[in-house]
């Protein structure tokens, strides 16, 4: 009999790049977080970062797609604390960044340097000063066009029906003793 070694279980920290991002719909509006692993801070930024200021710069022209992230002690955004060491930050959407909530995805380092990264963002459209491809006006897409625009389908998420709920236990007695109440008049 021969054997090989079994492969190791999969690690997510092992397959990213240590950074990675996703859209989130608040209150005031769409919002692009990114969170950085310990090991993305200490090379780009010499350690932690968490508390510190950062400033973002959208990639044009031929940076279209890529985001700078560099610290900036007077920089406009705020960096907080999340798990395990990880830092996380929140920017506004622009045009050409889904405005409806997208699951995490990670970010492509392209460089690291000192005091910066730069990732490619990956949800694959179009930056500023770059125009989405124009579609006909007078062709209906397919079915299966269809579907891969709908955001939940792209990520494999289902639509179900709403589903009808029943009151609670406590809405049921407050009606239970109203209709009392009425029957009493």
């Amino acid at each position: 009999m021969s054997f090989k070694p079994a492969p190791p279980p999969p690690s997510l920290q092992a397959a990213g790049s240590g950074v990675s991002c996703y859209v989130r719909q608040l209150k005031a509006g769409p919002v692009l977080c990114f969170s950085l692993n310990k090991a993305v801070q200490e090379r780009a930024f010499g350690g932690p970062i968490a508390g510190k200021h950062l400033s973002v710069g959208i990639g044009e022209d031929e940076d279209a797609g890529r985001v700078r992230i560099a610290l900036d002690p007077k920089g406009p955004v705020g960096v907080g604390k999340a798990l395990k060491h990880t830092t996380m930050f929140r920017i506004g959407c622009w045009p050409g960044i889904p405005t409806t909530a997208r699951p995490t995805r990670i970010c492509e380092v392209i460089e690291i340097g000192e005091g910066f990264v730069v990732v490619r963002m990956p949800f694959g459209q179009p930056a500023p000063g770059q125009a989405a491809p124009a579609k006909p006006a007078a062709e209906k897409p397919a079915p299966a066009q269809a579907a891969a625009a709908d955001p939940a389908s792209e990520f494999g998420l289902r639509k179900d029906p709403p589903v009808e709920r029943k009151p609670s236990r406590a809405a049921q007695i407050a009606a239970q003793a109203a209709a009392m109440q009425k029957a009493a008049r």
